[in-house]
Parts: structure tokens; C-alpha cells; sequence
């Protein structure tokens, strides 16, 4: 249950000073979020998902058969973002670039709505929850890009802590709206495997906190067979099995965090788990609702970088409250109070500032960029918006050998008439090894020739300029002889 407020904060919250001070802290929390989720170029896992929401739309149902490429691939080709496509293709053709732009912000924006609520319903004030969520932010910040369907998994995992808390004041309304979420969830996006362990371990906290748990029981029964709520059967277990037991060494986001995470990724994470601590040591497990989910979140997220976002949505949906009446509260609460004209010039020019670099970069306005950006990391994604644009006008339909993070892009623009060697869908469309083929023949040039032979079906092949296959099309003879260079930038051949 929610605390009730000490006289002190009562005062607080009439002091109109005060309140002032609370909405432009607030503001300034969106716009922080706004600003470290800006990213503007579209993910390429956007392009396979709207591909396959075209190709669901044009057939009255969700392919089970591949169709964007010409090497080998699995059957049934088991999509788990197939829904997420489906949208995706839905707003695009309807409203363009503004509804995919509209949809990326209404999923971050929501997420961060629910977990405040979540946590505001706890007992906890705004200064202390916004404190919080700023290292919230940069934690999550990594997972957002214009649209991954993981970011309907954080928008779904956030509502699951905002249940959780109507759950521990007694209310049991929410269990058929959480089964209806459920079953749009694991047709979305395989995250939905999240939301099932982290209703497992909060089963498990109940239970062993003694605390009422037979209806969660029940309710964890029923999720069973709902996955079988798909286009795809049974087929979706069989292919889950299959994904969750999958190593992705080549797949930097899987990789552990003390590897893979930015610099503030980490410090954010580690700020974090001392409060988790100062948390457990204070009141216990059986005084700590939502430990249990907590902790498993924070161990997955130390196995891979890619989970850190789940780890920061139940982390400030469940830690802040236990900051409510400590010495840091306190001292905040006291000096917004005392100084309240001085608070009111820092979080009004922090505004200001933000406002101004969020006008920069346009969060609102999706990039296709040709290239890599200018101050973007090494791994940030562009695409081959110059070869496209040249196999558009010469009107080229055939196979197209290309890198891994090219191949839905390209299938997407060439809707049909191209179909690509590989490309990001990985484990749902390929058999185990086509990635790490098609890394060698990238990044080692080794057996070049072997490999382009090994796919005879082969009609036309991308090459990068990164790549040292750019040297070994030069000197190998044998490639010399048998393909003819047709198109040259300065950044692909």
C-alpha cells in the first residue's frame, strides 16, 4: 500500500513554489528522454518486418515459406516479429515516414508513462522517482531505435510492473487485461518470453514471502497454452526452443555488458545495483515487492547487453519507493523547499538547453542514411541507397550477394525483384553458419572464390568499401574473369 504523507510533505505539496519546481523537474525529464532516445536512423530490422507485413497483406495470411532470399533457408520460416511488421507496414502505408516517426515516440513516450505510474502508485515523490529515472534513461537509452520490436517488449514489461503493483494493494481486475496483453505480446515480438519469467518470479516472491499467490498461479497456467495463439502453431515453441538455447557470438548487443555497454551504459547499471543493495539491505526481500524481478533482470542484463533496457524499466518501477524517506529525499525535498528560486533557474535553463538540442536532431524527422554519419560510432547503421537507387533504374531483378545488415533493406526496396543472400532476420529465415559464412567472406576475403561458387545462384554481388573483399575482387584473377564491375562509389562497388 501506498504510504501515507509525513506533515512535512504535506506542506511541500501545497507550496505553490514547490509545485512549480516538480512540473518543470518533470519537463525536463522528457526532455532528457526525448533527446537520448533520438535516434533517427531506422533500425534494419524495420525493413524485414514491413517486407513481411506487405507480403502478409498481398496473401490474406503470414508466409510460412521464405521469400526474400535465394540460398538456403528453414521451413517454416517462424517470424516472431511478425506482428510488430504488420504494423509497421500498416502505419507506413498510411501515413508515411510521420506515422513510423509518430509510432517510435508513442512506444518510448508510453513506456516511460506506465513506468512512472507504476512507481508514483508505490509512494514515491517526484523528486526522488525523477532522480531515479534519469539513470533509467541511460540505461534504456541503447534499445531504442526507430522501431525494434524489443521496444514493444519494454512497453509491455513496464505494464507487467504496473499490474504488479495493483496486484500487492489487492486488486484483481488487471489479471484479464494482463491475458489479453499477453497474447498481442507473443505476436509481436519473442520478448514476450520476458514477461513470462518475470510473472514466474513474482509468483515465486509471493510465494515465498508468503504472501497471496494461488491466483498467480492460475494465471500462470493459462499463459501456456496462449502461445499457441499464433499463425504459426505449434511451430512458434519449436522455434522458441531453438532460439533461446542459440549462441550469437557475432551479434554485439548479446554480448556480455562489461564488454559491449557504453561507458554510461555501465555506470548507469552500477549506480543502480548499489541502490538495489542499500534496497534489500534496508527492508529484506518480504518488505522489497518486486525484488525477485529486479534481480533476474539485472543478472540477464550482466550475460547481455541487449536486456539492459528490462533491467532499467523494473528497476525504477520498483527501487525509488525505498528512497522515500531516507536522508537523500530529505535533503532534496528541503533544498527545492529553501531554494526554490535557484531550482526553478537551473531546471528552467536545463530545459532550455535540451529544447535547443532536440531541435538539432530532430527526433521526429527518420534518416536513410547512404553512409556512416559523422560523430556516430562504428557500428551505427546506414544502408546502400546508392546501389539501390542504380539496380532501381537499370531495373536489375536477380540474386543479390550482400552483408549481413544490408540484405532487408535491399529487400525491401526491391519488393520482389532482388532477392538477397542473407540479411538480419538471422536464425528465423537461415540455417545455423549463414552468418558466420557470410562474416568470413566480409570481413576475411578468405576463399572468396570458393564461397561465390558455393552459391551458384549468385547474379550480382555488393561489396563495401570496408570490406577487404574490395582488394580481393582487385587481384584474384579468377574473379577478375568471371564478374564484370557495373557500379562504383565511393563507398560500394
Amino acid at each position: 500500500m501506498q504510504p501515507a504523507p509525513s506533515t512535512a510533505e504535506l506542506r511541500l505539496d501545497a507550496n505553490p513554489a514547490y509545485r512549480l519546481i516538480e512540473a518543470t523537474f518533470v519537463a525536463v525529464l522528457l526532455a532528457i528522454l526525448a533527446f537520448r532516445t533520438s535516434a533517427t536512423t531506422v533500425d534494419p530490422d524495420l525493413w524485414h518486418e514491413m517486407a513481411l507485413g506487405r507480403e502478409t497483406v498481398r496473401n490474406g495470411a503470414v508466409p510460412w515459406k521464405d521469400t526474400l532470399a535465394y540460398t538456403p533457408t528453414v521451413y517454416p520460416s517462424v517470424h516472431h516479429e511478425w506482428g510488430t511488421g504488420l504494423i509497421a507496414y500498416a502505419v507506413a502505408d498510411v501515413f508515411g515516414e510521420a506515422g513510423i516517426s509518430f509510432l517510435n515516440l508513442a512506444l518510448i513516450f508510453g513506456t516511460a508513462f506506465v513506468c512512472w505510474k507504476s512507481s508514483r502508485k508505490a509512494g514515491t515523490s517526484v523528486a526522488v522517482l525523477g532522480s531515479f529515472a534519469v539513470l533509467a534513461v541511460f540505461m534504456a537509452d541503447y534499445g531504442c531505435s526507430p522501431i525494434r520490436a524489443q521496444m514493444f517488449s519494454f512497453l509491455f514489461t513496464a505494464i507487467l510492473c504496473f499490474f504488479v503493483q495493483l496486484d500487492q494493494s489487492g486488486q484483481r481486475k488487471w489479471i484479464p487485461v494482463w491475458l489479453l496483453v499477453y497474447t498481442v505480446w507473443l505476436n509481436l515480438h519473442a520478448g514476450f518470453l520476458v514477461g513470462a519469467g518475470l510473472f514466474f518470479c513474482y509468483w515465486l516472491e509471493q510465494f515465498i514471502c508468503g504472501r497471496p499467490h494461488r491466483h498467480l498461479l492460475t494465471v500462470g497456467l493459462a499463459m501456456i497454452p496462449l502461445i499457441l495463439v499464433n499463425p504459426y502453431g505449434a511451430h512458434y515453441v519449436t522455434y522458441l526452443w531453438s532460439a533461446v538455447r542459440m549462441e550469437r557470438p557475432l551479434i554485439s548487443e548479446w554480448g556480455p555488458l562489461w564488454e559491449v555497454a557504453q561507458p554510461h551504459n555501465l555506470i548507469a547499471f552500477l549506480i543502480a545495483i548499489s541502490t538495489c543493495v542499500y534496497s534489500l539491505r534496508q527492508t529484506g526481500l518480504k518488505r522489497f515487492p518486486g525484488a525477485l524481478l529486479v534481480i533476474a533482470t539485472a543478472g540477464y542484463s550482466l550475460m547481455h547487453m541487449r536486456m539492459l533496457g528490462f533491467f532499467a524499466i523494473t528497476w525504477i518501477c520498483f527501487v525509488p519507493r525505498h528512497f522515500e524517506h531516507s536522508k537523500f529525499s530529505r535533503t532534496l525535498k528541503e533544498s527545492w523547499h529553501a531554494r526554490s528560486a535557484y531550482w526553478l533557474t537551473v531546471w528552467t535553463g536545463a530545459l532550455l538547453a535540451l529544447s535547443i538540442s532536440i531541435w538539432k536532431v530532430q527526433p521526429w524527422n527518420l534518416r536513410v542514411p547512404g553512409h556512416r554519419l559523422i560523430g556516430e560510432g562504428r557500428f551505427a547503421n546506414y544502408y546502400p541507397v546508392g546501389p539501390v537507387s542504380y539496380l532501381q533504374k537499370t531495373d536489375f531483378r536477380g540474386n543479390l550477394m550482400l552483408p549481413f545488415d544490408f540484405g532487408a533493406y535491399v529487400a525491401w526496396k526491391m519488393d520482389g525483384h532482388v532477392l538477397v543472400s542473407i540479411d538480419s532476420r538471422y536464425e528465423v529465415a537461415y540455417p545455423p553458419g549463414s552468418l558466420e559464412s557470410n562474416y568470413a567472406f566480409y570481413m576475411t576475403g578468405r576463399e572468396a572464390a570458393r564461397v561465390i561458387k558455393s552459391t551458384e545462384d549468385t547474379e550480382a554481388i555488393l561489396v563495401p568499401d570496408w570490406s577487404p573483399m574490395t582488394r580481393v575482387m582487385r587481384v584474384d584473377e579468377t574473379l577478375q574473369r568471371d564478374w564484370i564491375r557495373v557500379y562504383t562509389c565511393l563507398l560500394y562497388t
